[in-house]
């Protein structure tokens, strides 16, 4: 079996804690960060690599690049 892998690497314009602040109704977001709502998508992770990059990788398409 192959598996394929998609990577996404994103740099935000703001810093990821602050981005988390978006998540402050953890029971309409399910989580309350950014990589919890992520990482919700099965075989889906998200990784920051700094304050304002992450690498997403994922084994299915959620994206259209």
């Amino acid at each position: 079996m192959n598996t394929t892998y998609q990577t996404l690497i994103v740099k935000f314009s703001e810093p990821i804690p602050a981005l988390d602040g978006i998540f402050d109704d953890t029971g309409a977001w399910g989580t309350d960060t950014l990589k919890g709502w992520i990482d919700d998508y099965e075989s889906t992770r998200f990784t920051a690599t700094d304050s304002h990059t992450a690498v997403i990788t994922s084994e299915s398409t959620i994206w259209n690049v």
